[in-house]
């Protein structure tokens, strides 16, 4: 969804269609917040987990992607999890509206277990 929630290892029984609406508002720059709860089970599994995301438009910035500077729009999301579930973590983003691609990442974790989810584009080819 949107290049960034893995639609392909997850079912999303609840939350999926706030979530597009949400963040075709905040990537097209018709709102500068936005927040929505998503659950998600890993195929296969029958564990649910519940997510509140809150999303924030927070600058712009020049990005390096191989030989090429990229205008980027900066974002934060704050992951904190529901149910039960006490996990926390911030990432900051940097998108490029003109590829539609996320084009580099900083996880911080501040409650839970969770790997690093830091990464940065190495290059964009044309389709």
């Amino acid at each position: 969804m949107y290049g960034y929630y893995d639609l392909t290892a997850y079912n999303w029984p609840q939350g999926e269609d706030e979530a597009r609406t949400a963040l075709g508002l905040l990537l097209s720059g018709r709102a500068n917040k936005v927040s929505f709860d998503l659950t998600a089970v890993p195929h296969g599994s029958s564990f649910v987990q519940t997510w509140r995301h809150t999303w924030e438009r927070v600058g712009a910035a020049d990005v390096t992607i191989g030989n090429r500077t990229v205008k980027t729009v900066t974002f934060r999301l704050t992951d904190e999890g529901r149910a039960g579930n006490g996990f926390l973590g911030t990432q900051e983003l940097w998108y490029d509206p003109a590829d539609h691609l996320f084009v580099k990442g900083h996880w911080t974790m501040e409650r839970g277990n969770e790997s690093n989810r830091d990464f940065q584009l190495t290059s964009i080819s044309p389709p």
